[in-house]
């Protein structure tokens, strides 16, 4: 028995309002990419919740790097051990 892939789940936008039979990933990757930087897509089983997969644009969020290394990691953790609380 073969199970068609493409039928069994559906994409979804959040600028979408309908679900969508699975399209190539490139389609996919360029529609994600040429919406607005909130846009995401999500691909779901046509029938049930989860497996659950999202794609969301993140380059539009800044980053920070916390630390670099043993030494950086060492240092963020003395710095930020007085919001720890242990229980």
């Amino acid at each position: 028995m073969s199970v068609d892939l493409k039928s069994a789940f559906r994409l979804s936008f959040v600028t979408g309002e309908t679900e969508l039979p699975i399209p190539p990933v490139s389609e996919i990757l360029a529609r994600v990419r040429s919406g607005p930087v909130w846009d995401g897509a999500s691909i779901a089983p046509a029938d049930d919740e989860f497996p659950l997969l999202h794609i969301i644009r993140i380059d539009a969020f800044p980053r920070e790097t916390v630390w670099e290394g043993r030494e950086g990691r060492e240092a963020w953790e003395r710095a930020n051990s007085a919001t720890k609380h242990d229980v």
